[in-house]
């Protein structure tokens, strides 16, 4: 049941190993660095970190494994799935943000 659940990590840019001459660094790509590198303690092996995705498979698999209506189970979880829902959505709303003032440029120029 929990590879049914699975959060598919997408492929990040950053995730490349060797480095690109070429990359600018400005701005967004600081940003986006900072949102992708994010990571959170593990549950399982104290002083590891993962992503926020990682953390949330972990939590999956942990459900999926043993008594899937442990009280503990279904609170790291639900905590889990909290952290990763908060985590995208200040990215979706820094990203919307950027948006609406790169409109709000263009608007007073024309």
């Amino acid at each position: 049941m929990s590879e049914m659940l699975r959060v598919i990590k997408a492929p990040v840019p950053g995730d490349d190993p060797v480095p690109d001459p070429n990359k600018k660094e400005n701005f967004i790509t600081r940003l986006f660095e900072k949102f992708a590198g994010a990571t959170v303690e593990s549950t399982k092996e104290k002083g590891k970190r993962h992503s926020f995705t990682d953390h949330l498979n972990e939590q999956i698999d942990e459900l999926g494994t043993g008594d899937s209506s442990d009280p503990q189970k279904l609170a790291r979880y639900q905590k889990a799935m909290m952290m990763f829902s908060v985590h995208t959505n200040a990215q979706a709303s820094v990203i919307k943000g950027i948006g609406d003032v790169d409109k709000g440029v263009i608007r007073d120029f024309n």
